[in-house]
């Protein structure tokens, strides 16, 4: 199997892209925008179908399946907001209150949403009837001489579970480390500080393995419960931003970025590389990737510069 370019999402955004989400119907694809545009493309025939603006730069975007269409948008003011793509205008409701820093990370499932900025977690529940409530912030994770002087800076946000439990949040640090928490009680069941930077982090669907981008190691892989090692995916690294990576084809396969522009795409398995993955021709290091799993076919999304967004499609 490998991939081809299907096409390129162009204009729609005047600066850079933050955040990349296929819908859950795979036929469109959010792009979050720092000159604070929510678009919405249609990925069929790559036309840009919504434009949505608003108060600040957009951060962070979660698709929320319950509810067709509808979108949660996390802002560089700490807002939080609601926005309805199903309507020829799109309509936007914000939460109930605001983060204090620059919401950079959100996750969602069965109704539960994580927010994650700075250094603060809130966790939120959906209702019946499409409200927000506030259900508690998270503490935050615990020192040790390596990184007690450091900033608590969350990097990613991934609903996962284990075998002992069904519904548990993984989040990572920059510094220290991830933590699992458990859904419902919202208290630590695993802490597990890493050596290195986390810069991002992927999950696989069961739940066993993460992987992250370690800014001064490349792509490392753990046993999620234990941060045992399972092996690293030697490439080329940089200190000076991070380098985007993601689990696909049900864990089987890792999509990862790159310093000298390319992306790759490898196997999770033997940690070899399956497929150098083709773009516009830039050089400028890929800043985001998004992965669309359909029955008929696989959907990568990556960002190869600020305004232009590469769409690659699976051929047999």
């Amino acid at each position: 199997m490998k991939y081809v370019k299907a096409g390129h999402l162009e204009g729609g955004h005047t600066s850079g892209v933050a955040a990349l989400a296929f819908s859950p119907n795979g036929k469109q694809v959010a792009s979050a925008g720092l000159d604070s545009n929510l678009c919405i493309w249609n990925i069929a025939d790559m036309r840009l179908i919504h434009n949505f603006r608003g108060a600040s730069a957009i951060l962070s975007l979660a698709w929320v399946p319950e509810e067709p269409g509808t979108l949660v948008c996390g802002s560089e003011d700490g807002s939080i907001s609601v926005v309805d793509t199903s309507a020829d205008t799109l309509h936007a409701r914000t939460f109930p209150r605001s983060h204090r820093f620059p919401v950079e990370h959100l996750a969602y499932k069965n109704g539960l949403l994580a927010s994650g900025a700075h250094e603060d977690v809130a966790i939120w529940s959906r209702g019946s009837d499409g409200r927000w409530t506030h259900l508690c912030d998270l503490d935050v994770p615990p020192v040790n001489s390596n990184n007690k002087d450091r900033d608590v800076l969350v990097t990613s946000l991934h609903w996962t579970r284990s075998p002992k439990h069904k519904s548990l949040l993984l989040v990572t640090y920059l510094y220290h480390g991830y933590i699992l928490v458990k859904a419902g009680v919202w208290s630590r069941v695993f802490t597990i500080p890493l050596n290195g930077l986390i810069g991002s982090a992927s999950v696989t669907p069961d739940g066993s393995r993460m992987i992250v981008s370690n800014m001064i190691s490349g792509f490392d892989i753990y046993k999620t419960e234990t941060g045992e090692s399972s092996g690293t995916l030697t490439h080329p690294i940089s200190k000076a931003f991070t380098v985007p990576v993601l689990f696909a084809h049900g864990g089987n396969a890792v999509i990862g970025g790159s310093p000298t522009g390319r992306v790759h795409l490898w196997d999770a398995t033997a940690l070899r590389m399956h497929q150098v993955l083709q773009h516009a021709g830039t050089y400028l290091p890929p800043l985001l990737c998004a992965f669309l799993a359909d029955t008929t076919k696989n959907l990568i999304g990556f960002l190869p510069s600020p305004h232009t967004m590469t769409m690659l499609v699976t051929v047999s």
